[in-house]
């Protein structure tokens, strides 16, 4: 599922070449034993043989770096096999419509099979409309944690009409291109274009995906679609440092995601390209646990701190505690009161065999 892939940062200036080498290089010592190989200053005749699509006009060097790559579609998979594998019932396409509560609290979740096959299994009482409406099921259980994405809003909204919004989505879209418009091992990253957003050009599968973008949204899609001046602009960064010339006729296909940024308190930093993509936990009066934010690199810390606030909520460990409602520090409380923890910092993901044959 994973491996090394090797970037190359072209350099136009001696102060470039000093201030990206100084950052990757101490980045090199903060990984210590977890580094994925040394990274090294580049002349511009290594550059331009590492990165022979690349325009050569003002190229004064390089600087090679190793990162991780992996395949998302599969470890989504394995998790959920792996999740299975622990007790867990997944359900796919099965939407959350509503919550069950007494006395205010959370006690359980009105779930919607948009599919027409999913009710089957894990429990609960099912009820399928005489009009052929969709099957829906209620599941009593003793916590909710609302892991969402860029869909946080909507739920914790369905559990509070008056709540505050937390995401500020932001889009961000992939081109894949043919190989021939750039071609060998190495990928590209330039850390800082124009309007200050990241180029890149990375070898996957055959293919070269480029990108990316980092464009608010005000609507949520389901399925979002590329805005025009999101594939102009990939398409010319991308034409403007190598010696390509693509076109949207050479897009062999396009990725388009929706990132769930944390607002920021501030309204004046609210730019998208600006927030951070760290996550954030709350925990709601009803005892709904959200986390949000967050990226793939530090998904089993999100895991661990909203299981270990899950935990401590539900009082699964026996003990006699209040939830800390409207806490963004819950797993702090959690971790220190004695509870039982998340196991999943070691936990190892799947065999790898039927998750790799559906994301093929």
């Amino acid at each position: 599922m994973t491996s090394t892939q090797p970037f190359v940062v072209p350099v136009f200036s001696l102060w470039e070449k000093f201030y990206y080498s100084a950052g990757l290089m101490l980045y090199d010592v903060l990984s210590g034993k977890l580094s994925l190989g040394k990274t090294r200053l580049l002349s511009r005749k290594k550059t331009l043989e590492l990165l022979p699509n690349i325009n050569p006009k003002k190229v004064a060097g390089g600087i090679l770096y190793y990162d991780g790559q992996f395949n998302d579609a599969e470890l989504c998979i394995e998790l959920a096999h792996t999740a299975e594998r622990y007790g867990a019932t997944v359900l796919n396409y099965t939407k959350a419509v509503g919550f069950i509560k007494e006395k205010d609290i959370i006690v359980g979740v009105e779930l919607e099979d948009t599919l027409g096959a999913a009710m089957g299994a894990g429990g609960g009482e099912v009820a399928v409309g005489g009009d052929g409406s969709p099957a829906r099921r209620t599941v009593r259980c003793k916590c909710v944690i609302n892991a969402t994405g860029v869909f946080t809003d909507a739920v914790l909204q369905m559990d509070d009409p008056h709540a505050d919004t937390l995401v500020y989505p932001s889009q961000g879209i992939h081109l894949v291109v043919s190989p021939k418009f750039f071609r060998g091992i190495n990928a590209m990253m330039i850390p800082k274009t124009d309007d200050g957003r990241v180029l890149f050009a990375v070898p996957w599968q055959g293919k070269v995906v480029i990108g990316t973008t980092d464009t608010h949204v005000d609507h949520i899609d389901l399925e979002p679609l590329p805005l025009a001046e999101e594939i102009h602009f990939v398409l010319e960064h991308f034409n403007r440092y190598t010696n390509a010339a693509i076109t949207k006729d050479d897009v062999l296909s396009v990725f388009v995601g929706l990132r769930p940024l944390v607002r920021s308190a501030n309204a004046g930093s609210n730019i998208s390209s600006l927030l951070s993509r760290d996550h954030t936990l709350v925990v709601s009066p009803s005892r709904l646990v959200t986390i949000t934010g967050g990226k793939w690199t530090t998904y089993r810390k999100m895991a661990e701190d909203a299981v270990n606030n899950a935990v401590f909520v539900a009082k699964l460990d026996g003990a006699d505690r209040s939830a800390k409602s409207g806490s963004t520090s819950g797993a702090t409380s959690a971790a220190s009161s004695g509870a039982k923890k998340c196991i999943t910092k070691d936990l190892p993901i799947g065999d790898g065999g039927e998750a790799r044959e559906l994301a093929a």
